[in-house]
């Protein structure tokens, strides 16, 4: 009796081993089941062993773009594919960056050097004027002067009369010959030309009519071309016989021209640039104008050209933190993100950049798994040998929305760590530049 009731209690040991086997084996089964069900519905492809070839590949249809994260080199490297694609597409591209040295570096290695041309204070080839006619020269000045300097428009007939001044004194109209013009004796400076034979008297007195009809703008002229110089200074064309160029002539000749504006502050310089873009863009230009912590606080000149989207003019928005260069403002953030087709989310120091872009990847819902158990004790019959166990557990499943990407993931990124999503394929690829 006694042999019987110890092997039933053998039997009862496996059958219950066996059982919670099976359960075991089938739970890991429904485990793996969910979290490759939580992997699909993330959407997110992997690639560990991945290259910016996989996710920019070389001549790609170039697009607008968005590029955010701490970490330079991996920013500058798919700031340099974006352009060269777009070079190789044909649009003329600008570059502007306040003080990145290495974007002109990794421009200059990776490009043909003629069709690059670099501005900075070691390369001082800059002109805002360089091969544009006195009436461009003259919207130039007037869009881009802010209104704090109150320009009105018969501040043209000044300009032009001042162009053609310097024109007859055989020196090109520039921001440097605008800045050292004696204003204050114009009158006898044209004079002394016709006292020398230079001009005629009627060309004289032609200009003295221009002069007296903007003389009303003569002193905000001269104030607004010291400060736009003092803004430029370091990059101006310095060198005597040297080719100037500005924006407007390297996207004539279809260049890359890649500018440091040294500051966000030097709103003068940031302005004539833009100005020359939207110049260009009348003529039927197809541009791409690329910016790197380029920042939109205080500068709506700025703030209009980033948030718009057009066809001819496609934008390359790169910035160490994307929420910081918008000043914290989320409806530019948004709508630049929207503009956006694809879009490279490097790390983040900023707790705050990266709750920002983790809502803004978006959530997916996931599948959560809690159990509870009840373990009592039971005597199967007054003869048993072995006490039993009765054992319930019951398991619930509840779909909780989780962050496709957390704030702490894009936080913990490595240097060359990106998540790069593709709106044209829907695709949000993690990988390693």
């Amino acid at each position: 009796m006694i042999v019987v009731q110890i092997i039933i209690a053998i039997l009862g040991a496996i059958r219950n081993i066996i059982v919670k086997t099976v359960n075991a084996i089938i739970s890991i089964i429904n485990k793996l089941i969910r979290k490759r069900n939580d992997r699909i519905k993330r959407g997110v492809k992997e690639l560990k062993h991945g290259s910016i070839d996989d996710i920019i590949p070389l001549n790609a249809e170039t697009c607008n773009m968005v590029v955010s994260g701490a970490y330079d080199n991996s920013r500058i490297r798919l700031l340099v594919r974006a352009v060269q694609n777009a070079h190789n597409q044909g649009y003329a591209t600008v570059v502007l960056h306040e003080g990145n040295k290495n974007i002109g570096v990794e421009l200059a290695s990776a490009l043909n050097g003629s069709d690059l041309i670099v501005v900075d204070e070691n390369n001082p080839c800059y002109d805002p004027f360089a091969a544009l006619s006195i009436r461009e020269t003259c919207k130039v000045i007037s869009d881009t002067a802010t209104q704090d300097y109150d320009i009105k428009k018969n501040s043209n007939y000044y300009v032009e009369a001042l162009c053609q001044y310097l024109t007859y004194k055989k020196v090109i109209p520039s921001l440097r010959s605008f800045y050292t013009c004696p204003h204050s004796i114009m009158f006898d400076k044209i004079n002394d030309l016709v006292a020398t034979g230079t001009i005629s008297a009627a060309d004289g007195q032609a200009l003295q009519s221009k002069l007296m009809m903007g003389q009303s703008e003569q002193f905000k002229l001269e104030t607004l071309f010291k400060d736009w110089y003092d803004q430029t200074e370091s990059i101006l064309n310095k060198r005597k016989g040297s080719v100037s160029y500005s924006v407007a002539k390297a996207i004539h000749e279809g260049k890359i021209i890649a500018v440091d504006v040294s500051s966000n502050v030097n709103a003068l310089l940031i302005n004539s640039v833009i100005v020359e873009i939207r110049q260009a863009l009348t003529k039927g230009k197809r541009i791409v104008f690329v910016v790197d912590n380029l920042t939109t606080s205080g500068n709506e000149v700025v703030k209009k050209i980033l948030s718009e989207k057009t066809e001819k003019c496609k934008t390359i928005i790169c910035g160490s933190d994307l929420l910081s260069v918008c000043d914290g403002d989320d409806k530019v953030f948004n709508t630049i993100v929207g503009n956006a087709e694809q879009i490279a989310v490097l790390g983040h120091a900023s707790g705050a950049t990266c709750n920002k872009w983790a809502e803004t990847i978006g959530y997916y819902d996931k599948d959560e798994e809690s159990q509870s158990y009840q373990t009592g004790k039971m005597q199967h019959s007054p003869f048993a040998l072995f006490p039993g166990s009765n054992t319930s557990t019951t398991k619930n499943y509840n779909i909780k929305r989780e962050y496709i990407v957390k704030p702490e993931i894009i936080n913990r990124m490595r240097q060359d760590e990106v998540f790069f999503y593709d709106h044209s394929a829907n695709k949000l690829t993690h990988t390693f530049l």
